[in-house]
């Protein structure tokens, strides 16, 4: 551990003068320096603890520095560097009283620190138009083509198709058929049911009728199936010039992620977190969290904005020898460095976890003018040692320690457990609370707090919020391949945004709750290609059902052999003695002339119209 020592490296502006003005002392004049510090020492002025760190070369003005000549030139080049408003280039404890103004930033005045729309809104706006905003019309082009792409090869693939094969009845899909798909998934969150196919079920438990009148079962499980977002045929393989690990979904990431950006302008503070998509499949890249809700999944990094959790943008973890080759100078920073390129020089803060904190990365947004904010690992370069041995001495209810190098505040504090805090725009004030605690008369007790630590917890939130707004109504069926889950994530983020845009938009007088502002959104995608399910109604009504119980037990009925030796329906009575055993069905080809019902021969057709309760 490097030594602390004292010692002054402030000047008052007449010593700075008279260096400057008189001849600088030379070797032979030892003994009058000597004197001089020794009547300095008579009169104490202020002093800071100076902190070196051993990992970094000392580039400060030293008084004690071996050649005079040169110290002689640093003053007459910079008088500023002598100052008492002098930022130290080496790292200082602040004692008590110690105190400044981080004003090395620019206030921050846009929008009165507030998210702004940058498209324009009207009281006629609806939710279906903030959703288009973040998930544009060309997307669902983009999907009908790839799709009928995909499915013209499968077919291609296949060959000679099997003859109850679900691809015999493929025809090509349309944009408005992809809405209307999409739609559906959306209601799949918002109604949820523990199998696809019990969407389309007419039982009542489970009965949504709403479903079939958009799209049959048949239809949607295989789009389902043939849902694709890019050419097979254009994939570069892997190890090769140009391959892409992502390029199933790209093209679909290529549409949505510009429009984050381009839509709103986020206020004053940003928040930098991981966010996980739910995937349990087999994956490369497939990350597990386990402090997260959904542990097992596709990580994504995610820029949100602190206050109203609007994703500003997102990448893909796709593995660390990816992200090693594509940042060789640091992983970490270079993620920051990348999400918040955008926001260069406009003077917003930047909260991050100590996974991404150094103080390298904090000098270089620094420099281009974004101030940053967040716990930090004691183990990173430039980190120094008394600061290390601070946290560790510290004990519960012990003042914070703050330390200071230039622009970057070091904090070390035990609250409920040690916590090592770096900032470049707070400054080392603090706060008093009471905290519960058993011990004390009134059951709690003050405790001093810094005012960076209460404001990294009060901005660190972004992403959590924006995660917590996906999770309310995400889609709930598991998905079989890594692409559709990216795919599904980027969907659900474009409603999110699409509904904290709607309340952010002045013009928006009606502020809609998340699930209607998605059910409005689901009507909009299905509006225009529902229609009524085809074939013979069915008659729910207990009038009806009535009447045609009368009629299966006094009418006139007549077997009879369908003629197709295709058509093999289930016989409806079997189908009733068997519900609820999905190993064994019973088909047949005779039907009832009356009924028009399938069912067996002899035994079930005897059943069906002799008793009330035929099963």
């Amino acid at each position: 551990m490097a030594p602390i020592r004292r010692r002054r490296d402030f000047f008052t502006a007449d010593q700075v003068r008279e260096l400057v003005m008189d001849p600088v002392p030379t070797a032979d004049s030892d003994s009058e320096e000597s004197e001089t510090d020794s009547d300095e020492e008579d009169e104490p002025g202020p002093t800071r603890t100076l902190l070196r760190n051993p990992t970094e070369h000392d580039n400060g003005v030293d008084i004690n520095h071996d050649s005079d000549s040169e110290f002689e030139e640093e003053i007459r080049d910079d008088v500023s560097m002598v100052s008492a408003e002098d930022e130290p280039e080496e790292w200082i404890r602040l004692e008590d009283g110690d105190e400044w103004q981080a004003d090395w930033l620019d206030d921050f005045s846009e929008n009165g620190g507030r998210p702004k729309l940058l498209f324009d809104v009207n009281q006629n706006t609806k939710p279906l138009d903030y959703f288009y905003q973040f998930f544009p019309e060309e997307l669902f082009v983009l999907m009908a083509r790839e799709t009928n792409r995909y499915a013209k090869q499968t077919l291609q693939r296949l060959g000679v198709l099997q003859e109850h094969s679900r691809l015999n009845k493929w025809t090509d899909t349309t944009a408005e058929e992809m809405k209307a798909f999409t739609g559906l998934q959306m209601a799949m969150g918002l109604v949820t049911k523990p199998a696809l196919s019990m969407y389309w079920e007419e039982t009542w438990i489970f009965a949504t009728p709403g479903f079939g009148t958009v799209m049959s079962r048949n239809r949607f499980e295989l789009l389902n199936s043939m849902l694709h977002f890019a050419n097979n045929d254009e994939r570069i393989p892997r190890g090769q010039e140009g391959h892409h690990i992502l390029y199933k979904i790209k093209p679909v990431m290529d549409i949505v992620q510009p429009t984050y950006q381009a839509s709103v302008q986020p206020g004053l503070s940003l928040s930098i977190d991981e966010s996980l998509a739910p995937f349990k499949g087999r994956l490369q890249f497939k990350q597990y969290m386990p402090l997260k809700p959904t542990k097992w999944g596709v990580k994504f990094w995610v820029l949100a904005d602190a206050k109203s959790g609007l994703c500003l943008d997102c990448n893909v973890y796709t593995g660390r020898d990816a992200d090693r080759a594509a940042a060789p100078g640091g992983v970490t920073s270079a993620i920051v460095k990348g999400l918040t390129r955008p926001y260069y020089g406009s003077g917003r803060h930047v909260y991050m976890d100590n996974f991404y904190s150094s103080p390298e990365l904090y000098d270089f947004l620094a420099d281009n003018k974004l101030g940053a904010c967040g716990t930090v690992r004691l183990s990173r370069r430039g980190i120094p040692d008394e600061m290390k041995a601070a946290s560790v001495q510290s004990r519960k209810g012990d003042r914070p320690a703050f330390f200071r190098k230039g622009r970057l505040l070091g904090v070390s504090w035990h609250d409920t457990k040690r916590v090592s805090v770096l900032s470049t725009i707070h400054n080392n004030s603090t706060v008093q609370k009471e905290i519960r605690h058993r011990g004390s008369e009134n059951g709690r007790r003050p405790i001093i707090k810094p005012k960076v630590v209460e404001q990294y917890n009060q901005h660190m939130g972004g992403v959590d919020l924006l995660d917590q707004r996906m999770s309310y109504y995400r889609y709930p069926h598991r998905h079989m391949k890594w692409y559709r889950v990216i795919y599904h994530f980027l969907m659900e983020v474009a409603l999110v945004n699409g509904h904290i845009a709607s309340r952010i938009a002045p013009e928006n007088q009606s502020k809609e709750c998340v699930r209607r502002f998605r059910q409005q959104v689901i009507c909009g995608l299905v509006d225009g290609y529902q229609k009524v399910k085809a074939g013979r109604p069915r008659v729910l009504r207990e009038v009806n059902r009535n009447e045609r119980t009368a009629v299966r037990l006094e009418g006139k009925h007549f077997i009879a052999l369908n003629p197709s030796p295709k058509y093999k329906p289930d016989c409806i009575v079997c189908a009733k003695k068997l519900e609820g055993n999905k190993r064994k069905r019973s088909q047949t080809r005779y039907f009832c002339k009356t009924c028009q019902l399938p069912m067996c021969l002899m035994i079930c057709f005897e059943d069906y119209h002799t008793k009330v309760k035929y099963w």
